[in-house]
């Protein structure tokens, strides 16, 4: 006669490996939801941890030029940057930095008196009737005026919070520099054997297109701020060169960039005569759509990730509605890095497609 308890064993077993599977993917749910909140927490750090593995590739990439032309060592051709880099940021602080922070300081006293100007031009037109009321008075500008210099302690602690999380960034992107290497191959070592060579060529990729993009927007902001301080100067706008550090700054955002950059600008042009905005708005549409978009743009994406328009204004919409002014200066690197690990990972690595972008639509269309 059977024993119940063993007929009653294959259920027990079953229930049993139910409850462990439920039981592990419970747990695996759990952790995968505490790490996505442990990161989400802590997203500002993350974003400087980026910002500072930025500044590493663009480090690297200019000591491996300097270690190509010099055959120095990798630590000295880094050293070598480094002190080329303090240099020109010295030079160019000696030259005009003294020059630039007095306009800085009369731009921010200027723009409500350009507003004040646009309300009495546009009380003097027809255009005036119903402008004057949607634009704030003068003497709402003076309270403005007021409320700005009132929270001047609470503006100071967070340039000092600022400026602690910029050292953060530059010590860390200069130790990530030093020893690239270690750094990289630890990383390699934490997938699979087999899938090691790959995950080197898709970091390697992202490196070099990274560190192209980034060289490529220096010579970009400087090219567009220089262009922009001669333009203004020669049309009489006044702060010229304000304007145009600003411009050039403001460059590294794509789109969003030059339009910040241009207000203060259009602004500062009604103190001179009603028709200088229109100047004005000329010089930045011949500098940013005519010399950047059609001269230096397509010389960038020579060497680096060609980044669809409307990929980076969702980019920057999106990173700028999550984490500000932050978000912004991250858009485009990081829109970068999801295209490229996206067509190596996923389209290549999991799709099997490895044809060149466009060959498909060009044998279509033919």
């Amino acid at each position: 006669m059977p024993n119940v308890s063993d007929q009653q064993s294959p259920v027990a077993t079953s229930d049993a490996h139910y409850i462990r599977r439920l039981s592990t993917t419970v747990g695996l749910l759990l952790g995968v939801g505490l790490l996505v909140a442990g990161i989400w927490l802590s997203i500002h750090v993350w974003l400087a941890v980026f910002a500072g593995i930025l500044l590493a590739i663009f480090l690297t990439t200019l000591s491996l030029w300097v270690r190509k032309v010099t055959r120095l060592p990798r630590i000295w051709s880094l050293v070598t940057v480094l002190l080329a880099l303090l240099g020109l940021i010295a030079l160019a602080g000696w030259l005009i930095g003294p020059k630039a922070a007095d306009q800085f300081s009369q731009l921010a006293d200027r723009l409500p008196k350009a507003l004040e100007k646009i309300q009495h031009h546009a009380a003097e037109s027809g255009w005036g009737r119903f402008l004057p009321q949607k634009l704030p008075p003068a003497s709402e500008l003076t309270n403005t005026a007021g409320k700005v210099a009132a929270h001047a302690a609470t503006f100071f602690s967070l340039s000092v919070e600022a400026v602690t999380s910029l050292f953060v960034v530059i010590f860390l992107g200069i130790y990530l520099a030093a020893a690239p290497d270690v750094y990289v191959k630890g990383l390699i070592r934490l997938f699979p054997l087999a899938h090691r060579e790959r995950a080197g060529e898709v970091i390697d990729k992202l490196g070099s297109n990274l560190g192209n993009w980034l060289l490529g927007q220096l010579v970009s902001m400087t090219v567009v701020g220089t262009l922009i301080a001669i333009g203004l100067s020669v049309l009489g706008i006044p702060l010229g060169l304000a304007l145009g550090v600003l411009a050039g700054l403001l460059n590294f955002i794509p789109i969003v960039g030059s339009l910040l950059s241009a207000l203060p600008a259009i602004l500062l042009a009604f103190l001179v005569s009603p028709w200088h905005p229109v100047y004005v708005i000329g010089l930045y549409l011949l500098v940013n759509t005519v010399i950047e978009s059609h001269l230096l743009v397509p010389l960038i994406q020579r060497y680096a990730v060609n980044l669809p328009p409307a990929v980076a204004i969702v980019a920057l919409l999106l990173m700028g509605k999550l984490f500000g002014f932050l978000g912004l200066l991250l858009a485009i690197p990081m829109a970068t890095t999801f295209l490229v690990l996206t067509k190596m990972v996923y389209i290549e690595g999991v799709l099997g497609d490895k044809t060149p972008t466009g060959v498909a639509t060009k044998r279509k269309s033919s």
